[in-house]
């Protein structure tokens, strides 16, 4: 695939976004708690914006997971592992 194209249901999801968003501040702006030209403005906006914030998430998930692994690997590599106990040693007397 050409990493330059997007997936087929990418553009309808991304209508699909818009149209959501748009009905959401249309609301806002409906009841008043935007003012009702700012909507596309808004819709714009956050959609711009959107990427940014996914990567900064994504970025810091990551940074946690690879912590998390470094951790992992630190402590296995520094337990000392199942001790040996041999059969002479439990509870007989020399």
């Amino acid at each position: 695939m050409d990493p330059t194209q997007q997936p087929v249901g990418a553009d309808a999801s991304l209508s699909a976004i818009r149209t959501l968003l748009g009905a959401a501040l249309g609301w806002l702006a409906g009841k008043g708690y935007i003012p009702q030209d700012q909507v596309g403005s808004l819709v714009t906006a956050l959609l711009v914006m959107a990427p940014v914030l996914w990567g900064v998430i994504e970025k810091f998930r990551r940074e946690t997971q690879t912590q998390i692994r470094v951790a992992a690997a630190v402590n296995s590599a520094s337990s000392p592992g199942p001790i040996a106990v041999s059969s002479t040693s439990q509870g007989a007397n020399p």
